[in-house]
């Protein structure tokens, strides 16, 4: 496995997955993108320049969340993650509003049409299992080519795939299921019980950077830490893969893993 490097290049979109359609507003906790905010980026720019313009969109954005208490929706600002709010969650949490009789704010349906109930967003720190690798420190990432960072099964309104950037000395990412992802911080020791010698000090430079990055707010941390900020190659335009392309990719992966 010493030889082998983490996942890099164009890895393939999980089988039978897709983006999401429109969401029913009665999901109870979930993360929103804004179409208003993520609208289309201009045609002329590079696709790099796209993903650029895309991670800035994603700054702009934050969390919706349902009060357990009265089932009023609100808009949380300069709050990017589930993981950043107690499992049951009421009004008297937020910030501004502070009772539940203040009345809803209404809900653009640009927001709504991209509603998911979702335990990461773009910038959350996670630990993730590729193949037969280690558990290895990541952060769930934009996937250059699809401009997306989950994907889902059917008509399910729970992503069943994160892309992930991967911490290490060079970037490299893949499409994870969400059976191979564990939140960071109350599982690294998973990380540290590594028992691969020749990994260890990869490992624990891996541990470091995701703890610096860990410490930094979203924004900074798409900034330093996702995949274009640290990607030394080009960033192409995207491809659209034949069902037998993506097959004849997995096979050739899974060989070079299991060498």
């Amino acid at each position: 496995m010493d030889k082998v490097d983490l996942p890099t290049g164009t890895p393939s979109e999980p089988e039978n997955a897709s983006q999401p359609e429109v969401i029913s507003s009665s999901i109870r906790s979930m993360a929103s993108q804004s179409q208003e905010l993520l609208s289309q980026p201009p045609d002329e720019l590079t696709q790099f320049e796209r993903l650029l313009w895309f991670q800035e969109r994603r700054i702009e954005s934050s969390l919706w969340v349902q009060c357990d208490s009265c089932n009023k929706w609100r808009h949380i600002p300069n709050v990017y993650e589930r993981q950043q709010l107690p499992d049951n969650w009421f009004c008297k949490l937020h910030p501004d509003i502070i009772s539940c009789s203040v009345p809803e704010e209404e809900i653009p349906l640009q927001v709504e049409a991209d509603l998911l109930h979702s335990e990461y967003s773009v910038g959350s720190i996670v630990i993730a299992r590729f193949g037969d690798w280690p558990w290895w420190p990541a952060m769930v990432d934009d996937d250059p080519d699809t401009e997306q960072f989950y994907w889902i099964d059917g008509l399910s309104d729970i992503p069943s795939h994160y892309n992930v950037t991967f911490f290490d000395d060079n970037a490299t990412r893949a499409w994870i299921s969400t059976k191979c992802i564990l939140p960071f911080a109350p599982n690294k020791a998973k990380v540290r019980n590594c028992k691969e010698k020749l990994l260890k000090s990869r490992l624990e430079r891996a541990l470091r950077q995701a703890e610096e990055c860990e410490a930094l707010d979203f924004p900074m941390r798409l900034k330093k830490f996702s995949f274009i900020s640290r990607y030394n190659g080009p960033i192409n335009e995207p491809k659209n893969f034949t069902e037998e392309e993506i097959k004849k990719y997995n096979a050739k992966l899974k060989q070079k893993l299991n060498n």
